[in-house]
């Protein structure tokens, strides 16, 4: 099954979604008019709840959430998500979600989303995460103990990434395998934080009795003020559009956003705010919506979007590539790509 390159309804309400974000982010201020251009022609059964007149930006991210009238706030109805997210820096610049375990290769993901390489970090420090702590807990035990759930987040005051987990094992069980690799405890705050004692790259900090962070060595003191201030300040716009986001979507594989400005590999402008929201489809396949909002002019940024050959990628992930569709949505870009379970070879780790 081959998907076409057009813009569909979900990328119209993607844009909705994220009107709100991009807004305080960036300092773009509201889209004028809440709609998406018509790049395509709507399906029939949905052609006439998209027609509807302009939205302001709070009423549109409200819509494009789904909630019902009366229903609960999404924080109270993510789950697990909540006790990741309630530590996340409100003033951090980028933040990705993972809720549910996956096979994606943080650099095949980048490349065929066009997600700049500062924002892609995110991508690749969680899968480095992954491996080490198989490296630390033993990579049997790193499956078994930790739950899929992931937050990766960019404090603006930090070197790296900040990644954490939530522990499906009891506590005792993962101090007892962190003492027997070369991993030295302290107590800060009143939190228990593990220091390497070789060349492991990361701090491990357990946040409470089913929360464990990983933060990166080269971040100045025990690095844990970032996390503090999560816990105790008030919920930024960012976790606040992020638990909307996975309370909507239950099939939600990830949802990255970033605040640039970042320096773009495949346009000419640099690009001040992405997003890339990825869900499972159809089974195994994967629907993605990816926004950019370019600091130069978003027509010309598509056009250069559109024109990537992937010359240097084989010719599965250049098929992909060219699938692809993006669309320009002033002031932002806009990305769509269906694929079905037979076609995501090219996205899938090597081991």
């Amino acid at each position: 099954m081959r998907v076409t390159k057009k813009l569909s309804l979900g990328a119209r309400s993607f844009l909705r979604t994220l009107t709100v974000v991009v807004g305080v982010a960036s300092g773009c201020g509201a889209i004028e008019d809440g709609r998406s251009s018509p790049a395509s022609k709507p399906a029939e059964a949905s052609a006439g709840a998209d027609a509807e007149a302009p939205v302001d930006a709070a009423a549109a991210g409200d819509s494009a959430a789904g909630e019902p009238e009366g229903a609960a706030p999404a924080e109270s109805a993510t789950g697990n998500s909540g006790k990741l997210l309630r530590w996340l820096d409100p003033e951090s610049v980028g933040a990705t979600w993972v809720g549910r375990s996956h096979d994606l290769d943080a650099d095949a993901l980048a490349t065929l989303y066009a997600v700049p390489p500062r924002a892609a970090r995110m991508l690749r420090d969680i899968q480095f995460v992954d491996e080490g702590l198989g490296i630390v807990l033993g990579n049997a035990e790193a499956k078994e103990w930790l739950r899929p759930e992931v937050l990766a987040m960019q404090p603006a005051v930090a070197r790296g990434t900040y990644v954490l987990r939530l522990l499906d094992a009891p506590r005792s069980k993962v101090e007892e395998a962190l003492a027997e690799h070369e991993m030295t405890e302290s107590k800060v705050e009143g939190f228990s934080l593990w220091e390497p004692d070789g060349v492991f790259p990361w701090r491990i900090l357990l946040l409470d009795d089913e929360t464990l962070a990983m933060i990166p060595i080269q971040e100045m003191g025990s690095g844990i003020g970032p996390l503090t201030a999560g816990r105790d300040l008030p919920a930024s716009m960012l976790e606040q559009e992020l638990n909307k986001a996975i309370a909507a979507e239950p099939n939600l594989v990830l949802d990255l956003f970033a605040e640039g400005p970042f320096l773009h590999m495949d346009i000419s402008a640099d690009v001040g705010v992405v997003r890339l929201s990825l869900r499972e489809w159809q089974g195994s396949g994967l629907d993605a919506n990816v926004l950019l909002q370019p600091l130069g002019d978003p027509a010309t940024a598509a056009e250069e979007l559109e024109a990537r050959d992937g010359a240097v990628e084989n010719d599965a992930m250049r098929e992909l590539i060219d699938r692809i569709a993006f669309s320009a949505e002033p002031p932002v870009v806009l990305g769509r790509l269906q694929i079905p379970a037979e076609d995501r070879g090219p996205l899938r780790r090597r081991l």
